[in-house]
Parts: C-alpha cells; structure tokens; sequence
C-alpha cells in the first residue's frame, strides 16, 4: 500500500473492483475482483475481459488481447 494506515481502508470494504482499459479506442477492458470477503456466498476474486456491444449496450466477455495476455 502506498499511503499510511491505507490496509485499514482496504481491509473495510466487502468487494474492490478494478475496471482497467488498456489502450483508448480499443474495445477491450479488464476487470478484476480483487477482494471478497464471503467467498461461499459472493464468490472469489479473480479476472475477466470483456468488450462493449454497443447494439445491446452490454459487455460480452471476450479472450485477453494478444498484447495483454500477461494481465489475465
């Protein structure tokens, strides 16, 4: 952690979520359970890609870019 005390923030929340875009204009974004506390009930954490469908306004997940496949 890079601030001080900032384990007690993290140690707080139930779920952390990270949406990360790699490059702008690519149509590709990574998402990262990267804490749950319930694991039986709420699942584990872990990592997904996905892309928007712009038709149905919804993201369909889809294989790790080539050139980010080390991220997955």
């Amino acid at each position: 952690y890079d601030l001080a005390d900032s384990a007690h923030w993290v140690n707080k929340a139930d779920h952390v979520v990270l949406a990360w875009k790699p490059k702008e204009g690519e149509n590709a974004t990574r998402i990262e359970i990267a804490k749950s506390k319930d694991h039986d009930i709420l699942g584990e954490p872990g990592v997904a890609w996905f892309a928007l469908n712009s038709d149905r306004f919804s993201l369909d997940p889809i294989q790790p870019p080539a050139s980010m496949s080390e991220w997955a």
